[in-house]
Parts: structure tokens; sequence; C-alpha cells
């Protein structure tokens, strides 16, 4: 008997044949697949609760399909940067073995990390929520853990597991879902052209060929985030921290208790060019005004009066493209910045009508975040500068053969509290609040045994202001230059303030006290000589009505404010309470039934609590930081504000309901 092979032994098992280069196709459907199957799921479900506090189902659908289509020319991009990689690989001689896990790293590690963090986003939110506490991500060392997770999944994935292992096991069951993921792609990208979203901003109605009216001057308004008149000082003869603009006064008119509409930006500088309050445009959480209200901006109602128009912005908030009257400018531009998340987010507001977009990437936005963190360190992101040189350029260019309406919104001395070289250290010496980390952990509410840190905290705010001003200074030297600013229409103010006491550390919550709602503003007519101070209340809803009366333009029918020409002029101004609020969680598509708000009367205040039924009144003139509830001892004023207040919460109510048609 011959000697050999066993006749029963199995037959000897082969290498099974390594899978053929990634064709591009393949990369391509496994990225649409993850992200737009998997991904972006979790993203829509992360914020659908919020979403759908501002948007309707409709408008979230289109936002989602825009998304969708956006993620396939990404996944087409990156496929293709793989597939480069790849053939450029092979022609230095690597592989096809080799070529073949380069290109299929180069696609997982980026797309596994993306949904790797909305996975953990989602998990953190969700124990925030559980736990009811906030759990700060401060401390991560990002740009370290970063760079640790890549070079770690490239060892196991290259060493020990293999890619060709990794790319048999996860894309057979990924690749089998890349026709329908393509499919339905398509489908968002038809419902895409058939609702064709803007995209960039375009000015619409007349323009240069729109008669201007006689002698109608030059318009500057300028808006500095988070500048509370108390930190500011500029009317008066006392100290100040804007010393630029304290030698305005001497020829403008000082309002000493000017307030906003709302606590946040995007819906105060809504008010500021609607003439509206934000029960009314309902641009609270991110919505869009009603078409009527945006097509008669103020910006709207001067480009039809002949005016050439000009926005330039350092706050996404504080953009027509965030408010939907984009079309009442000739220029929209937002300001350059180092900061990785904000240039994010400039990007998504050349798309203006899409209000989900930031939501729905908020988990990418947290990421460049969190690279900022640690990328940024004592230089302010958003130099003012970014706005009063390009703003100084397009003047320039411009000439002035046609009268000009310009609104620059700057972000200093809005937080992080990074003074300019000039300024830092003239209060608080180094060895505190020098970092740019260091303010984005004390927002919010504080204990008041920690009221000294917060003092600390406030000093390194007024030398931002100080930066803010001094850079205001060479905008106003640039107009000067130019022979703009004798004979211009100038208006200074700001969004709302910031707070460092009664437990409050910033902007953007239910509190109404003064340090957040009271800014300072600054007017001075074309060719004014004289300074006047007026301590009436005013409010913001009435700086649009008085830009267009003084540049012989039609008013904003809608305008729920008063021009204050005549007051500027000489004349007395007649008092009446003056309104604000902080309508957080309210929703456009639900009854009026919580919110925060307040009515200034005189020297008398009251705030009133929607949801509670519950009202603090004041007296400011012998109690200015609003310490003492005086309801109690003055029941006949505190009824009556407050009969107003619901009065006109009642009116807004109605008019929700007619303008939406929701219940």
């Amino acid at each position: 008997m011959t000697v050999g092979a066993d006749a029963t032994a199995p037959p000897p098992i082969k290498d099974t044949p390594p899978p053929p280069a990634a064709p591009f196709w393949s990369v391509f459907c496994f990225c649409l697949v993850c992200l737009g199957l998997l991904w972006l799921p979790m993203a829509v479900l992360q914020q659908v609760d919020a979403l759908l506090r501002f948007v309707t189902l409709l408008e979230l659908a289109s936002d989602v399909a825009l998304l969708l289509v956006l993620l396939a020319v990404a996944c087409g991009a990156l496929a293709s940067a793989a597939t480069l990689c790849g053939a450029v690989a092979q022609r230095l001689g690597a592989g096809v073995s080799s070529t073949r896990k380069l290109v299929w790293l180069l696609v997982m590690i980026p797309v596994g990390l993306a949904c790797l963090w909305q996975s953990a986003l989602t998990v953190k939110l969700w124990l925030e929520q559980v736990l009811a506490v906030r759990l700060s991500t401060g401390w991560v060392p990002y740009r370290g853990a970063l760079v640790l997770v890549i070079a770690v999944a490239v060892a196991l994935a290259w060493r020990s597991i293999g890619v060709t292992r990794v790319v048999r096991a996860i894309t057979p069951p990924v690749l089998r879902l890349g026709v329908p993921a393509v499919l339905v792609t398509l489908l968002s990208l038809a419902w895409v052209l058939w609702q064709r979203p803007a995209i960039g901003v375009r000015p619409s109605g007349p323009g240069a060929e729109a008669p201007v009216a006689s002698g109608a001057p030059d318009i500057f308004l300028i808006t500095l985030d988070t500048l509370a008149a108390e930190d500011a000082s500029v009317c008066g003869t006392g100290p100040t921290n804007m010393p630029h603009l304290r030698r305005l006064v001497a020829r403008s008119t000082c309002f000493t208790r000017h307030y906003t509409g709302s606590t946040l930006t995007a819906p105060s500088t809504t008010s500021l060019e609607t003439s509206t309050l934000p029960w009314t445009h309902w641009v609270v959480h991110g919505g869009r005004p009603p078409a009527d209200l945006a097509g008669a901006s103020v910006a709207h109602m001067l480009r039809r009066a002949g005016y050439s128009t000009h926005a330039f912005s350092a706050a996404p908030g504080a953009s027509p493209r965030q408010h939907s009257t984009y079309e009442g400018y000739d220029t929209t531009q937002l300001a350059r910045t180092s900061s990785l998340n904000m240039s994010a987010v400039n990007v998504i507001l050349e798309f203006p009508d899409s209000r989900s977009l930031p939501g729905l990437l908020g988990g990418v936005l947290s990421v460049l975040s969190a690279i900022d963190l640690t990328r940024i360190d004592t230089e302010n992101p958003y130099p003012s500068e970014n706005i009063y040189g390009p703003a100084g350029k397009l003047l320039e260019q411009q000439g002035k053969g046609r009268p000009i309406f310009m609104w620059t919104h700057t972000w200093p001395p809005h937080a992080p509290y990074l003074p300019p070289p000039s300024t830092r250290y003239q209060l608080l010496p180094p060895g505190q609040f020098d970092h740019y980390r260091d303010f984005l952990a004390e927002v919010g509410s504080y204990d008041l045994a920690r009221q000294s840190t917060v003092d600390k905290n406030r000093l390194r705010y007024q030398e931002t202001i100080r930066g803010a001003d001094e850079s205001l200074g060479r905008f106003l030297q640039e107009l000067e230059r130019q022979g703009r600013l004798e004979q211009a229409l100038l208006i200074v103010t700001s969004d709302h303030g910031e707070s460092f006491e009664r437990g409050v550390l910033r902007h953007g919550g239910p509190d109404l006290h003064e340090a957040v709602i009271r800014v300072p503003l600054l007017i001075k007519l074309p060719g004014q000589q004289i300074g006047r101070t007026i301590d009436t209340p005013t409010s913001q809803i009435d700086i649009a009505p008085t830009i267009l009366e003084l540049a012989g333009a039609e008013p904003i029918a809608t305008s729920e404010g008063r021009s204050l020409a005549a007051a500027l002029k000489g004349a007395p101004l007649d008092p009446t309470p003056v309104i604000a609020m902080a309508v957080l969680r309210e929703s456009r598509f639900w009854p009026l039934t919580g919110g925060h708000y307040t009515a200034i009367d005189g020297e008398m205040k009251l705030v009133y609590h929607l949801a509670e039924d519950k009202s603090e009144l004041y007296d400011l003139s012998a109690d200015p930081r609003e310490s003492q509830d005086i309801s109690s001892t003055q029941p006949a004023i505190a009824a009556r504000l407050k009969a107003l207040l619901k009065a006109r919460i009642a009116s807004a109510e109605a008019q929700r309901r007619q303008r939406f048609g929701m219940p």
C-alpha cells in the first residue's frame, strides 16, 4: 500500500484571495451609508424636540434633505481623496494590499470617529437629563486625545487586527445598504432642487435706481456685542471704560436708560432691524420672522429709498442671514475668525433659510469647539478689526455718490474676555482669566460665595471694553479721514448687557435685571455740535423708526416702536412704558404660556414670570441694584404694570395665532 495522504483528510485550506483594491464606488457607498443612515439619524433624534419648537416638520425635512445632499458631496470628496492617495501610493511602488489598507484607513477613521463622537455626545446629553447636572468636558486635552485615538486605531488596524479583516467584517453589511442610501440621496436632491433653498445672499427690490431723499445722510449703525451700560459708562463726565466714544458725547445725544428687547443676540438684533419685540418676530430659538416683517426691515426701507445697504457682523446671531432680512442688503459679510467652530457656522449661514442646520450639525460644531479649546490661547479669535477693516475698505471703494447705510456688529466685549495687549492687565494682573478656556467654564449661575472670583472676571470684561473702544476709535478716525463722519447719522449701541451680580454670570437666561438689558445708546445727528442727555427710558425698537424718519424714508408699517427724531432735536420725550423679555422656551407654534417679561415705567420696574403668575416691583431710583421687591408696599403700581404686561402678552398671543394659524 502506498503511503500517502489520508484519503479521509479534508482538503488543505487555501488562503482566501484578498479582495480587490477598493474602488471609488465601494468607498463612497461606505461613507454615505455610515454618515447618511447612521450619523444623520442620530443627529436628528438628538435635537428633534428642540428643532420642532422653531421650525415646522416640513422645514425640518427640507433641511435634513439638504444636509444629506451635502453629506453626499462630502463623501464624494473623501472617497476621491482616499482613492487618489491609493493611486499615488501604487505609483510609488506600494503593493495592492498596502494600498487597499491605506485607502480604507483614510475613510474608516474619520467616518468612525464622527459616528463615535455623535454617539458619545448623545449619551452625554442623556446623562445630563437623567442626572440633572451639567457634565463639563473642558478639562479634556482634546488635541492629544484625538491624536492618540487615531494612532491607536491605525496601529491596531494595521498590525494587530489587519485592515483586510476589518474591511471583510464591516463592509459587506454596510455596502448592502449602499443602493438604498444612494436612492434616498437622489430623492433628497430632487426635493432640494424643487425647494430651491437660498445659497449665498442676494439683494432684492429697488436699489440704485430708486430716488434718494434730498440731503439724505450716510447712516452708520454700530453695535458692540454684550456691552452693559454701567460698565461702559459712556454718558456723563465720570470715569469711563470708553474714552474714545466719550469724546462724541459733547456733540451727540446720550441716552442713559436705553433697554434691549431681549437678553440674547438674535432676538434683540432682529428687534433692532424690524422694530418689533421677540413675541412678534419670533427669531427666538433660530426661527425665522414672518415674511411681512422680514421684508420690511430698516435696511429694506432704506434700500427702497435709494440707499446702498451693507451689514458686517462678527456674531452669526446678529447677521441679517440669521434674521431672514438679508435681501434688504447689498452686502452681508461675516467676519473672519480663528475659531474653527465659528468659521463652520459662517459656512452654514451660506444657506440662510435653513434654520435646522446649526442644530443638526451640533455634533460637528462641538468637535470644532473642543479643538478651539486646545488651539486658542490668549488672543481673541474675534477681533473688532475683522469687522471695521473690511467696512472701511468698502466705504473707500463705494465713493460718495449714493448715501450709505452700514451696520457693523463687533464681537468684543463678549466672552471670551481677551483684551488686546494695549488694555490687557490694566485692571487685573496676570495669573487669572488669561486664557480662552478660562471663560467658557464660568458661564451661568454661581454661588454668591464666589463673588470675588466673578468680580475679577468682570475686570477682564472691562479691559475688553477698553480694547473694543480703541478699535471703535480707530474706525471713527477712518470715517473722519474719509470725510464721512461729520455729516453722518451715527448710532452706537449694543444688543444686550452682561451680568456679574445676583448670582448670574453672563446673559441669555431668564434674568431681566439692569445689567443684562440696559445698554448704551449714543446718537449723533448730521452736523450736530451740541451734546444732550436724555434720561427717559427708551427701547431698542425705537431705533429703526428714528433712522427712517431722519433719512426721509418710508416708516415700517408693523413697527412697535416710536421715533426719537424730535427728541434728538431738543423736543421733550414723553415717557412711555418700555418692555423687554426673555422667551427662552416659547415657540411660535404653541400658546404663549411661559417666559419672563419686564415693564419699565419711569423709575418703576415690574418683572413678571408668566408661568408662575408671579411678579416683583423695583424702584430703580432708590434701589438701582433691584435688591428689594416693593410690590407689597406699592400694590397699585404693581397691579397696573402687571395688567399692562398681561394685556400685551394676550395681544401678542392673539397675533401669534393669527399669523401662524396655530392653537
